[in-house]
C-alpha cells in the first residue's frame, strides 16, 4: 500500500509567504480535486476571511493552537476529509524554528518520515533583499525606532539564514526530503512554484489570487519608514498611544500600490553582513541550483552613503513636526 503525503511549506518568513497562504486558501476546493487537503475550517473565521481577501494569516498550522504540534497534525490527519486525499498539506511561516530547536518536533518528524511520504518546503531570499524587508516588517510590529543602519548593528550584521542553514544540516541528518527555493530568483511565480512543488501543478495560481491585485505585506516607502520612526521615538518620549503606529499600518494595507524604497548599504556594511554570513550562504548554496544561488553581493544601486547620512536627519525634522502637531491637537481639545 502507498504512503500518503504530508507536505510542509515551512518558511522562512519574507519570502511572499502570505501571498502564497492567500492562494492555498482561496484555491482548497481545486487543491481538493486533486486529491490534496489544506485544512482551514479549524482556523478563526477572522483568519480563514482575512485568507481569502489576500491578508496576512500565518497560514494553517497555528503553532498558539497546541502545545504539541505533533499531537495537532496528527488529530487533522485522522480526519474524515484527509482519508478522502492523498496529501496532506500545511503552511507556516515560523515552523521552520520549532524544527531546529524543539527535540519533541523533531520527533514527529522522523515519525511522520516514517508513516508518510513527507516532503518540507523551504524558501530562502537573497541576504541583502531579506535584511532590508526584515527591518520594514520590524517597524510595523513593533514600534522600533532604529534607523536601518542602526537596526544592522543591532543583530549584529547576521541574517536568518544563519540558523536557516543550521535546520538544512539537521534535516540531512534526520534524513528528510525537502525542497529548497530562492524567492529572489522566483519573485514573479513563487505561489505557481509552490503549487508545482505540491504537485497541483496542473493549476494556475493565478487563478487563486484574491480579489484585490494589491501586493500583501508590502515593504515600506522610505517616507513611511521614517515617519514610523519618528511617530514611535515621540510616543517613547511623549507617552502617545500606539493606536498612531497602528494607523499608519492601517493606511500603508490600504494604499498597497505605494512604491517601497529601495535599501542602501555603506561599504562597510556590506563587508560585515558577508563576513558574518559567509558560512550560512555556502551552506544554502550548495542545496540550490546553481544558477538560483543567493548573491554574495547586493546589487550595485544599493551601495550607497546617501541613506546613511540623510536618514537621521529628516526623522529629527518630522519628529519636530509631530511634536507640533499633537501639540495644536491637544490646544483644541
Amino acid at each position: 500500500m502507498n504512503k500518503k503525503n504530508l507536505i510542509i511549506h515551512a518558511g522562512h518568513g519574507k519570502t511572499g509567504t502570505s501571498a502564497i497562504q492567500s492562494r492555498l486558501a482561496i484555491g482548497q476546493e481545486k487543491l481538493k480535486q486533486l486529491g490534496i487537503y489544506y485544512p482551514i475550517n479549524h482556523l478563526d473565521e477572522k483568519l480563514i476571511a482575512n485568507a481569502c481577501t489576500g491578508g496576512a494569516t500565518g497560514g494553517n498550522l497555528q503553532i498558539n493552537l497546541s502545545k504539541n504540534l505533533g499531537d495537532f497534525v496528527n488529530g487533522l490527519a485522522s480526519g474524515d476529509d484527509y482519508e478522502q486525499a492523498n496529501t496532506l498539506l500545511f503552511s507556516n511561516e515560523v515552523v521552520w524554528r520549532k524544527m531546529l530547536i524543539s527535540e519533541d518536533f523533531q520527533d514527529s518528524l522522523k515519525y511522520w518520515n516514517h508513516k508518510y511520504d513527507l516532503k518540507i518546503i523551504l524558501v530562502t531570499r537573497d541576504i541583502f533583499d531579506h535584511l532590508f524587508s526584515s527591518y520594514n516588517q520590524h517597524l510595523k510590529n513593533s514600534f522600533a525606532i532604529e534607523t536601518f543602519p542602526q537596526f544592522l548593528k543591532s543583530i549584529k550584521y547576521t541574517s536568518v539564514h544563519d540558523k536557516f542553514s543550521k535546520l538544512l544540516l539537521k534535516l540531512d541528518q534526520l534524513e528528510i526530503n525537502y525542497e529548497l527555493l530562492n524567492y529572489t530568483a522566483h519573485r514573479r511565480k513563487i505561489s505557481q512554484e509552490i503549487f508545482n512543488a505540491i504537485g497541483a501543478n496542473v493549476i494556475n495560481s493565478e487563478d487563486c489570487k484574491p480579489p484585490t491585485s494589491a501586493v500583501v505585506n508590502r515593504s515600506l516607502s522610505r517616507s513611511e519608514s521614517q515617519l514610523i520612526v519618528a511617530i514611535n521615538r515621540c510616543k517613547q518620549k511623549l507617552n502617545i498611544d500606539k493606536k498612531m503606529t497602528q494607523s499608519i499600518n492601517r493606511a500603508i494595507k490600504i494604499h498597497a500600490d505605494i512604491k517601497p524604497s529601495q535599501a542602501h548599504f555603506s561599504p562597510a556594511e556590506i563587508e560585515l553582513i558577508q563576513k558574518m554570513n559567509r558560512g550560512a550562504i555556502t551552506i544554502i548554496n550548495d542545496r540550490l541550483p546553481e544558477q538560483h544561488n543567493l548573491q554574495a553581493n547586493p546589487p550595485s544601486e544599493y551601495v550607497s552613503d546617501t541613506e546613511i547620512k540623510t536618514n537621521e536627519e529628516e526623522i529629527k525634522v518630522q519628529e519636530i513636526l509631530i511634536r507640533a502637531m499633537l501639540k495644536q491637537i491637544n490646544m483644541t481639545q
